[in-house]
Order: structure tokens, then sequence, then C-alpha cells
């Protein structure tokens, strides 16, 4: 993260204090989108208390229908300055990040790069909402 210069687009469905402590190194503003670990919650509290600190914004991606959650993110993706990009298993937890075998892939291909940005940049947009409006 501490490389990018422009921006960092991230997916990752869990966070903790592992990843603000990676964040916190990064210059770069950071936009992330991820999920709710139960229904009932509004926002992630380790991510919103981040976010009064560097440039970034994050977004929730969860469906609910009544108390119910129909469905959340399971997508672990980094893009950094629109020419690299990371996609694996891991999620930006201490659990994954040095305990677990994870599996990921790291690519410069512009044509992947330029679709998962598109992609990012759709679901940031149209389909996550911050946490004010969950």
């Amino acid at each position: 993260l501490e490389s990018a210069k422009r921006s960092i687009k991230i997916f990752s469905p869990y966070v903790d204090n592992s990843f603000t402590g990676m964040a916190q190194a990064a210059r770069a503003p950071i936009q992330i989108v991820t999920t709710l670990r139960e229904a009932r919650m509004k926002s992630c509290p380790v991510l919103e208390r981040f976010a009064t600190t560097p440039p970034l914004a994050v977004r929730y991606l969860c469906e609910k229908q009544g108390k119910s959650q129909m469905y959340q993110l399971h997508a672990k993706m980094i893009l950094a300055d629109g020419d690299r990009a990371y996609l694996g298993s891991a999620n930006f937890t201490d659990t994954s990040l040095h305990y677990n075998f994870e599996l990921g892939l790291y690519t410069e291909d512009r044509e992947v790069i330029e679709r998962l940005h598109a992609l990012f940049d759709y679901v940031f947009d149209y389909g996550a909402k911050p946490a004010g409006q969950i």
C-alpha cells in the first residue's frame, strides 16, 4: 500500500487493526468496499475510526431484507495506481495475514486491471453505501 502514489482501491469483507496499520503507511487516497459481519451492524468501527485520519472513503456492500442479510462481499482485491492489482483469498486481518495459508495473484496486465477498475468503480458508486445510508 505504501508504494501507491495516486490511488488505492480495495475489496475486503473483513478488516481489523492489521489493516489500519498497513493503511497508515499509504500516501495515496484509499477507497474500500467492505461488508458487515452481522446484519444488525451499521458500520465497521475499525474503519469508521480510521476514516477520520487519512483520505479514506468507506462503502458497505450488503443487501438486507427485513433484519436478514441477503448477501455480502467476499472478494479480496487491491488496485494500486491503475497499473497493478492483487486478487486473493486473504482478508486484511491478523489471522489471514500471519497464520492462514492463503493464495493470491499479482498482475500488471493492463486489460485485466482496466476491467477490475471498472468493476470496483461501479460497485463503489452504485452498489455499496456509506455507513449513514445502511
